[in-house]
């Protein structure tokens, strides 16, 4: 498993976009977390996709 962080300002847009190109079966678990652990964004078994939203927390 290897996890990423980013600080992001509240009310500030943000993006994620991913793509497996190579590795395993091609495709990753993907899950962005707010601050406070709440799921803003859960994919499994993913290849790629994309996903917009606003920071509510700092």
């Amino acid at each position: 498993m290897e996890c990423f962080y980013q600080d992001i300002e509240q009310n500030t847009s943000a993006s994620l976009e991913y793509q497996v190109i190579t590795g395993g079966q091609y495709d990753v678990d993907v899950k962005i977390e707010g601050p406070n652990k709440q799921i803003i964004y859960q994919q499994q078994k993913m290849q790629y996709d994309s996903h917009q939203f606003t920071a509510q927390h700092t």
